[in-house]
């Protein structure tokens, strides 16, 4: 009876696992896997971070917390400048967006559910970010990456609420 329930349990977490749409956390295999695929890289730390060293190709809007998010209210930005600081950075949400930062860091979750809140379906965080990324000898670049500008004109999902309380 143990091997038939080992075995129901085993098909049913294959299926589950084989049929799924990917985690939206991610770790270094789907990153360069979304390299290939053309996805965009959005690193989501200060400025001077990525000035030190980024992922190669990954754009950068500054803290993405700090950039989007109204420094009062906490709030974001208004639509049309969150759209316009996005879309000049070249950060599409129609399209395969992976945000990071450092291990862990929430400025990468931030920039993801960012994604999302603009109707992104692909939108994931690189959990490990650089740190990961550095320690498995991976290339840095010390170049900024320049996306060109896009008119981003995504706008809030419906039922996803996004606030501080």
């Amino acid at each position: 009876m143990r091997n038939v329930l080992v075995f129901v349990a085993t098909v049913l977490w294959s299926g589950a696992v084989l049929g799924a749409e990917p985690a939206l956390i991610v770790d270094t295999a789907f990153v360069e896997q979304a390299l290939r695929r053309g996805a965009i890289l959005w690193d989501a730390r200060d400025e001077k971070s990525y000035a030190k060293g980024h992922l190669p190709g990954a754009v950068n809007l500054g803290a993405a917390a700090d950039v989007l998010r109204d420094g009062n209210s906490e709030d974001y930005v208004p639509l049309a400048q969150l759209q316009k600081l996005l879309g000049d950075a070249g950060i599409d949400p129609t399209k395969e967006v992976v945000a990071y930062a450092g291990r862990g860091g929430t400025a990468g979750y931030f920039a993801q559910l960012t994604v999302q809140y603009l109707q992104g379906q692909r939108a994931y965080v690189y959990h490990g970010g650089i740190d990961d990324w550095a320690t498995a000898g991976k290339p840095l670049s010390t170049t900024p990456a320049r996306l060109a500008a896009i008119k981003v004109t995504a706008t809030p999902a419906a039922g996803l609420t996004v606030g501080t309380d």
